[in-house]
């Protein structure tokens, strides 16, 4: 494994203990499990698909991976939250803000 798969590699398990922890706070804040799930799911997913664009070679098997975690964490958001949407919708912003993060500060 070469340095780039490995900062690819690392970025990814800091961000996925970031979306944990988002996720928690959200579940916390009187979301239900559903919702603190698609949080976590939506932003996983979508900061997979910002590494797998930002570092190394594009791999399409991260990208799918990313791609479906973000659908199934939208679809939990969206049927199954009984939640303030406000406040799943800010947890869902931060993942897309990480997202965006983790690709700019990769692409450099």
């Amino acid at each position: 494994m070469g340095k780039t798969e490995d900062k690819r590699f690392q970025i990814a398990w800091l961000s996925v203990i970031l979306m944990l922890g988002i996720a928690v706070l959200v579940g916390y804040l009187g979301t239900g499990l559903l919702a603190a799930a698609g949080v976590f799911l939506l932003g996983t997913g979508l900061i997979m698909i910002a590494l797998s664009f930002a570092v190394g070679k594009r791999e399409p098997v991260i990208t799918g991976g990313g791609a479906l975690f973000a659908v199934i964490g939208a679809i939990f958001i969206l049927l199954y939250s009984g939640a303030d949407m406000l406040l799943v919708l800010g947890g869902a912003l931060i993942g897309i803000a990480l997202a965006a993060i983790v690709y700019v500060a990769a692409k450099k």
